[in-house]
């Protein structure tokens, strides 16, 4: 919970002036859900699963939001 709750605070502390569009929330979700969670992990491959996870993770949940820039 602790995790999920830091990825939250760090959306939170963000200017509203820097989210103009839904898509720049999209990314500064995908932004902290890695800097949580892929600053954790210990190998890079771990990582490349990890991003392989999100991106697709992020297709389904934001069908209209691009993030091929992103990962």
């Amino acid at each position: 919970m602790r995790h999920l709750s830091n990825v939250f605070q760090g959306i939170l502390q963000a200017r509203p002036e820097a989210i103009k569009e839904p898509d720049h929330l999209v990314q500064l979700w995908a932004h902290e859900c890695e800097r949580i969670y892929g600053d954790r992990l210990v190998s890079p491959e771990h990582l490349k699963i990890f991003k392989t996870f999100a991106a697709d993770l992020a297709k389904k949940s934001f069908p209209r939001t691009n993030l091929s820039k992103f990962y």
